[in-house]
């Protein structure tokens, strides 16, 4: 299967470090995952070849609007070639009734590398995708040369306790999509005008309010701490 060509970037020289944005897009392709097609994108170039897991709302597009993120992406694309997808249900892949099970989107996960044709790769696992990331290393060893996590928790519990949760249920019913989450996640941007109509609309993409209830219990639930002791390849 041949190679997914990689994003290109104009040249930064002459721009400030808040507008390194790509100059062209990568574009977004779709895997098939049983019944399920997936959003996934390549972009940068480079010797490693990296899959980036992000945490249970995404969407491939308009993360690239975030110059915090897109030099995030821009710098990782200098020296490998990186594979991102929108995880079932959420930004730009198809939609889907109930939360998946980190099973179902381990399947989804080789799909996009099937379909990218990577045998093996570090998988880069951001929060609540680190779960993902172990357990597909613990089931899939020999497609895993490396995992990078931040921000893991083996058990989503740990990280939701029951008053955050309650706080999550709360935004989500009252006012999904129109910011508050801000006060949580990234309290230091709540009040750039900006960065808050950004999030907005990605946090509208990202998921409709059933689906992140739903994503919501998925999270919390969530535990690989039994898979800790399986993992053998560098993290």
């Amino acid at each position: 299967m041949a190679k997914a060509t990689p994003g290109t970037w104009a040249a930064k020289s002459t721009r400030c470090k808040a507008d390194l944005v790509p100059s062209t897009l990568p574009e977004t392709r779709y895997a098939r995952s049983g019944d399920v097609q997936i959003a996934y994108q390549v972009h940068g170039e480079g010797p490693l070849d990296a899959v980036w897991v992000g945490g249970p709302g995404a969407h491939l597009e308009l993360v690239w609007e975030n110059p915090g993120a897109s030099r995030i992406l821009e710098r990782l694309g200098r020296f490998a070639r990186v594979a991102r997808f929108d995880r079932r249900g959420t930004g730009l892949s198809d939609p889907v009734t109930g939360a998946p099970s980190l099973e179902q989107q381990a399947d989804d996960l080789a799909a996009v590398m099937d379909a990218v044709d990577l045998d093996r790769a570090a998988l880069i696992g951001e929060g609540d995708g680190a779960r993902l990331c172990i357990l597909f290393a613990a089931l899939r060893p020999e497609r895993v040369s490396a995992l990078v996590l931040f921000g893991p928790a083996a058990h989503g519990g740990a990280v939701i306790t029951a008053d955050r949760r309650d706080q999550l249920l709360e935004i989500i019913e009252e006012s999904w999509g129109e910011g508050d989450l801000l006060n949580l996640w990234a309290p230091s941007r709540a009040d750039d005008p900006a960065f808050r109509r950004w999030w907005c609309r990605f946090e509208r993409a990202a998921a409709s309010p059933p689906m992140a209830r739903q994503l919501l219990a998925m999270t919390t639930e969530t535990d690989v701490s039994a898979l800790l002791g399986e993992i053998r390849v560098p993290s």
